[in-house]
């Protein structure tokens, strides 16, 4: 009898012992990482349209043309009148008339004769606005021509584009396109085409 109530005795012991009571079952394995069923993370889609590329806008001129390409003759007075020119009307005053601040150019046939520039006038390299304003702030002429530099066509010749800033603030282009002596004056008659651009 007292080995029997040993053997019981250890056996609780034993059974006490074991995990879950001594149920025979091991520890619960835990779930492996592939065995967990993940839903496909879907990423995101790249558009296959290319941007379109853009384009700039043709240039324009920066300002409006108040006058394009008008004939305009610069006549030489008869000895001694003197003659001023306003580039905003346009017009040539006559002799009679007495020259303003309004004008731009003086024609002078006293003492030899010259041009006199009322205000200051450049040569451009070419007919746009942008060269006409650049013309006139970079490559400025003397405030005077005499009449023999006008009639060999030293300074100012045919093809020449000559640019001021008028009175009331537009820019005016005279583009010579003929210079021919006068029979009753030492300056020469000259021909052009004006243009005039509002406030320069």
């Amino acid at each position: 009898m007292a080995t029997v109530a040993v053997l019981a005795v250890a056996g609780l012991v034993i059974k006490a012992a074991l995990p879950d009571g001594g149920g025979g079952h091991g520890p619960t394995p835990s779930p492996s990482v592939g065995s967990e069923s993940s839903e496909p993370t879907e990423s995101p889609s790249r558009s296959t349209e290319e941007p379109s590329p853009t384009h700039s806008p043709p240039p324009v001129e920066s300002r409006e043309k108040l006058i394009d390409a008008q004939p305009f003759a610069l006549r030489a007075p008869a000895e001694p009148d003197v003659v001023g020119v306003d580039l905003d009307e346009p017009k040539v005053n006559d002799p009679d008339e007495f020259t303003t601040s309004e004008d731009e150019l003086q024609l002078s046939e006293v003492s030899g004769g010259d041009w006199e520039f009322r205000t200051t006038t450049g040569i451009s390299a070419g007919t746009t606005f942008e060269q006409c304003r650049q013309g006139l702030q970079g490559n400025a002429l003397p405030s005077r021509i005499d009449a023999k530099d006008l009639s060999r066509q030293r300074t100012i010749r045919v093809g020449t584009v000559l640019c001021t800033e008028t009175s009331e603030g537009n820019l005016a282009m005279l583009k010579v396109t003929r210079i021919t002596p006068s029979a009753e004056s030492d300056l020469p008659d000259v021909s052009t085409e004006l243009t005039l651009w509002q406030n320069a």
